[in-house]
């Protein structure tokens, strides 16, 4: 009988972890924080042992309270702290939840599941998720229109939106996802994974994530750099400089592979030069804005004047700012590096630095991923096969 409980409760923790991950893509978000706070309420004895909590509620509270100052209603209140601060609830839910990991299986199916939606849109030119909504098929053809505009990249390659139903968050996902993988190599994760996983990252097509690869890539070759004579930072370089030569070659070899299937003019550039212009032009503008409003920098802007108040953007981190302030952004950043262990911080940096674009923390899919890396569950050792 207790090996039946103990099967049924290994069974139900794998399904909650298929749902908050994927609740976006099998629109079940309305299921997302009552599995969390469910798990929270079942392990109440060590959730109110653990330091994570008390930390959390405090910083929480404070921030409804700066929130009702500033002239918020209840429910946009419980809004704002729950995309903004909802990543430190699942955080605290890994943390009081060791045998919570995202294991192989699942990350097989993040993969899956960038190759299907490539594979639908690329060659049966059907859209499985984004702006998909079978209710809606009077204006289905409309949707779908704004949807694979969306996708489309330059050369005509319709990109993946990933679990986080947009590609920017989920490509910054699987990047750091993918130097989480290679750093645990040697703890038996194949290297087929790790492929897979970057090859993933390529089919998002995302600036976003490839910005935060090129920093999470730079990062890692200065951290080898530490305590090195200098034999081994010649050998270090070269190693480094060899590896992201592989990688753009394989980049290459990939988009060639599209466009002799396809017919896509590879001439053109998948990552517009003008669309990057548009973005860095866009986060100035943001900066400029935060800037002018430097009375309400550091607790957020007045929420009683502006009835209808913008959560989320394209310029997630400034739009923070103005709802919770540089307290609330250093709030957050600080317990989530806090609460990681020292090899792992590199990958939270990485989650804020995609986040200047659009909401890399704050999607439920984003929430659930960062929660899991700042806990160190990702494949962790105690949970590998």
């Amino acid at each position: 009988m207790h090996y039946l409980f103990k099967i049924l409760n290994s069974f139900i923790a794998r399904i909650s972890e298929f749902i908050l991950l994927f609740s976006q893509v099998i629109s079940l978000q309305i299921a997302f924080y009552p599995i969390v706070l469910l798990s929270l309420i079942t392990n109440f004895n060590r959730l109110i042992r653990n330091k994570l909590t008390i930390i959390v509620v405090v910083f929480s509270f404070s921030i409804a309270v700066s929130i009702y100052l500033r002239g918020g209603e209840i429910e946009l209140n419980l809004k704002l702290i729950q995309y903004y601060l909802g990543v430190l609830l699942v955080t605290v839910y890994f943390k009081i939840n060791k045998k919570i990991s995202i294991e192989s299986w699942l990350i097989y199916g993040l993969v899956g599941l960038v190759f299907f939606e490539v594979i639908s849109t690329n060659i049966f030119s059907n859209l499985p998720f984004f702006y998909d909504d079978p209710s809606k098929a009077l204006y289905n053809l409309a949707i779908d229109q704004l949807g694979f505009a969306r996708a489309q990249t330059g050369i005509g390659f319709y990109r993946a939106f990933g679990p986080a139903l947009n590609s920017s968050i989920s490509g910054s996902m699987l990047v750091v996802l993918f130097f989480i993988l290679f750093d645990k190599r040697k703890d038996g994760v194949p290297m087929h994974l790790i492929v897979l996983v970057f090859s993933a990252f390529v089919l998002s097509a995302s600036n976003t994530a490839v910005a935060v690869f090129l920093f999470m890539w730079i990062m890692h070759f200065l951290k080898k750099l530490q305590k090195r004579t200098i034999v081994s930072l010649v050998l270090s370089f070269i190693k480094f400089f060899s590896l992201g030569l592989i990688f753009l070659v394989f980049c290459l070899l990939l988009y060639f592979a599209i466009e002799l299937l396809f017919g896509f003019s590879f001439l053109k550039n998948p990552f517009s030069v003008d669309s990057i212009i548009f973005v860095f032009n866009q986060k100035l503008y943001g900066l400029t804005h935060l800037v002018a409003e430097a009375e309400n920098i550091f607790f957020g802007r007045n929420l009683s004047i502006e009835v209808n108040q913008q959560i989320g953007g394209d310029s997630q981190l400034f739009n923070m700012i103005q709802n919770l302030g540089l307290y609330g952004l250093f709030g957050l950043f600080s317990i989530l590096f806090w609460v990681s262990e020292k090899g792992t911080r590199i990958y939270i940096i990485g989650g804020f630095i995609a986040t200047m674009h659009y909401g890399a923390l704050f999607s439920l899919a984003g929430q659930f991923f960062y929660a899991a890396v700042a806990s160190n569950a990702i494949m962790r050792k105690s949970c590998l096969n």
